[in-house]
């Protein structure tokens, strides 16, 4: 190659390096936001949220927002923070919300665990009354930003406040804990006055009569189902002040209902192996029978009732 084409060769990559330069200079930041009429479009790959702002009140159009260094609440800052690695869209600080809750919004990858972090809403005694994972709505093995959904559904809540608590996923429980804590009010529930039937201490503190449950009421969103809301709300325990007032149930804690159907009078409320694990003795059967029966009893349609574990009645909690 003589000296001649060596210049050539070289005055050429120097043109296209400078128009590339030129390019890159003329289209702004690589990675950040640009406000095209009035939206917030993503340019490059930014690490940083979407701004909360519109743009007109930010930057004039086709201008980028230096998200380091002007940054908002949502999360712009190069701070590795809880509240800079989440941003929640939906429910807004201090809003209105019922059942069932969808929960929407974006994360940095690194909050996301197998694709899903923890979500829970909490009421006003920080007790917990819903959780689910929050779920990746995307690939979540990135550092980048992915949007997330989750779905909470609960029942008439203790107080007309909560908080709803997303935490950052670490199975391996060696990371500092991350929470984003949104506070909520409680909309007016149309709720369904439900009975539930417990043993207690209190009307028989030496439990002499086994079969003996005495009646709390709950109340539940209003429902079709209403055996089975009854069930299920016999199967999530008792309650703070129910405790307090002396009474408990006999029935394991984990049971899950599997079905519940009422024909011709007859209930046949069918649950899993959990409902008969580590249940010895004639007296606690007979307990956690009378809970179920009585509870199914208070509806009208109901004349007796037949349990069942996995589809199995010989021997199952029978007279």
């Amino acid at each position: 190659m003589n000296t001649k084409t060596i210049s050539i060769l070289i005055i050429t990559i120097v043109i296209i390096g400078a128009v590339m330069l030129g390019v890159r200079f003329l289209s702004g930041p690589e990675d950040t936001w640009i406000c095209q009429n009035g939206e917030w479009v993503k340019h490059g790959n930014p690490s940083s949220f979407k701004p909360a702002l519109p743009c007109e009140k930010n930057k004039k159009s086709g201008e980028a927002i230096n998200t380091q260094e002007e940054g908002n609440d949502l999360g712009n800052s190069s701070d590795d923070t809880a509240e800079n690695n989440v941003r929640v869209i939906s429910p807004i600080s201090d809003g209105t919300v019922s059942s069932p809750l969808e929960v929407t919004g974006e994360a940095k990858g690194i909050w996301f665990f197998e694709g899903s972090f923890p979500a829970k809403l909490v009421d006003e005694k920080g007790q917990t009354i819903a959780e689910a994972p929050a779920t990746a709505l995307g690939e979540w093995m990135t550092t980048d930003i992915v949007p997330f959904r989750a779905i909470l559904e609960f029942s008439a809540p203790s107080g007309s406040s909560g908080t709803l608590i997303l935490s950052r996923d670490d199975p391996s429980g060696q990371l500092v804990p991350e929470e984003v804590k949104i506070p909520v009010t409680f909309g007016s529930v149309q709720g369904l006055k439900i009975k539930l039937y417990l043993n207690s201490l209190y009307f028989d503190p030496e439990s002499q009569d086994c079969e003996e449950v005495y009646e709390v009421e709950r109340v539940v969103p209003k429902t079709k189902a209403v055996a089975k809301a009854a069930l299920e709300e016999l199967l999530g325990g008792i309650t703070e002040g129910e405790k307090t007032g002396g009474y408990y149930t006999s029935i394991n804690s984990g049971v899950a209902l599997k079905s519940v159907a009422i024909t011709n009078g007859v209930a046949r409320a069918d649950f899993d192996s959990k409902l008969g694990e580590g249940v010895g003795g004639a007296c606690r059967t007979a307990a956690i029978r009378a809970q179920i029966t009585q509870t199914l009893k208070q509806f009208p349609a109901v004349k007796s009732v037949v349990i069942s574990i996995d589809g199995k009645t010989e021997g199952i909690l029978q007279p």
